[in-house]
């Protein structure tokens, strides 16, 4: 049984991937795609060069303005459940 090749990917590279190739997005690829998030870019810098501390800080972050953006959707729609039902005065 011989030993199985796994190619080096260079995550610099633009070339195109052949057909029968598997197919790898390269970093300026995926930077160039309008659709992604700019967090999606500082999520994947802090993963490149930060330490896990770093990483830790920025998700808490992330996730405390989650929480408060669905908390306050929460408190929405209470009001116009309570509007609709007419509990709530104009």
């Amino acid at each position: 049984m011989q030993p199985t090749q796994v190619p080096c990917v260079n995550p610099n590279d633009t070339t195109r991937i052949q057909k029968g190739q598997s197919s790898v997005t390269t970093v300026r690829e995926a930077t160039a795609f309008s659709n992604i998030p700019p967090v999606s870019h500082e999520l994947a810098a802090i993963l490149q060069f930060s330490s896990s501390y770093e990483l830790v800080e920025w998700l808490a972050r992330r996730l405390h303005e989650v929480s408060e953006r669905m908390a306050q959707e929460h408190r929405d729609q209470i009001m116009i459940q309570k509007s609709l039902s007419g509990v709530v005065e104009p």
